[in-house]
């Protein structure tokens, strides 16, 4: 699982008021493969340090950035929402009548920092406007086994099934005088991408006792299996990969996937959060870089 740095796309930008104090995950649409051209659903920062869903459009073949949207194409959610104060992790699922955008809402807390769960966004197939917020409530809540918060995700249609590996939060600690959060990725199911159901199955755990997060999960099909990119970390994030024969059983291989080509500045203490495109049956990935992405992030292609 070698990838080939592509080089640099975007880091946060003062004209930009959703990107201004930083830029996290992202997720592709492929708008015209023969061109190379892609609309990236980017998670910035604003002045105020809340998330916002944006969108970069992008030329792949060139390695250019074409357009950059002034307005974010999600509202933030009314006071009290699970989606008050942020909307990050976005990712992208198509179908024939819609577009499904799935996303991490952020709220506030007073014992612990914060509090995660997915939601959902809408908007016509094949439509340029604003995504419509489907609910006030997250697609997927708190659980008994799932019962402080919800993160990262990917979904993928496959035979009228929407499967789902999500980031679960398994509990909090006191560290240091500090709260340190624990979680890893598990796996559901849905036939309308709005209800889901939940085996508890734990598809990516924890390897050591180091560990202590695990998130953004990548699944992609190739060769037949299942292949997974996900950021893990005892001190930063790095790239982790796993290798699944049903999508629900993994086998961790850390240490098989690499970047090829010179670390720049944005990534040479942290790589994180990948996003994972095809175009001519070629594999893209988009990855963000140091301070959980906030420096910007990248392209690289997988060496076949």
């Amino acid at each position: 699982m070698i990838w080939e740095r592509r080089g640099f796309i975007c880091g946060p930008r003062e004209d930009i008021s959703w990107l201004r104090n930083g830029v996290s995950s992202a997720t592709v649409d492929v708008l015209n493969e023969s061109k190379g051209l892609i609309k990236i659903f980017v998670s910035g920062r604003d002045a105020q340090n809340r998330t916002n869903i944006g969108c970069v459009e992008f030329d792949v073949f060139n390695h250019c950035i074409l357009d950059i949207q002034k307005e974010p194409i999600l509202n933030l959610g009314p006071l009290g929402s699970f989606d008050e104060n942020g909307q990050s992790y976005p990712f992208l699922v198509k179908n024939e009548k819609e577009d499904l955008l799935f996303y991490t809402g952020w709220s506030p807390s007073v014992l612990t920092p914060f509090q995660n769960f997915i939601g959902l966004g809408i908007r016509p197939s094949f439509s340029n406007d604003k995504f419509i917020r489907y609910s006030n409530v997250p697609v997927l809540d708190r659980s008994n086994e799932d019962y402080s918060s919800t993160g990262s995700c990917c979904v993928l249609r496959e035979q009228g099934i929407y499967k789902m590996w999500y980031t679960a939060f398994e509990r909090w600690e006191e560290h240091n005088g500090a709260q340190k959060h624990y979680y890893r990725i598990k796996y559901a199911t849905s036939l309308d991408g709005r209800n889901w159901e939940r085996s508890n199955e734990v598809c990516i755990n924890f390897k050591n006792s180091d560990e202590f997060a695990i998130c953004r999960p990548a699944v992609f099909k190739w060769k037949e299996k299942y292949h997974m990119l996900y950021s893990y970390r005892g001190v930063r994030y790095q790239l982790g990969y796993a290798i699944s024969e049903d999508g629900i059983n993994w086998k961790r291989k850390d240490e098989r996937v690499k970047l090829e080509g010179n670390s720049e500045k944005w990534e040479n203490e942290e790589i994180c959060y990948p996003a994972i495109f095809t175009i001519h049956n070629e594999i893209y990935m988009l990855y963000s870089g140091n301070n959980y992405g906030r420096a910007g992030f990248g392209l690289a292609k997988l060496k076949v």
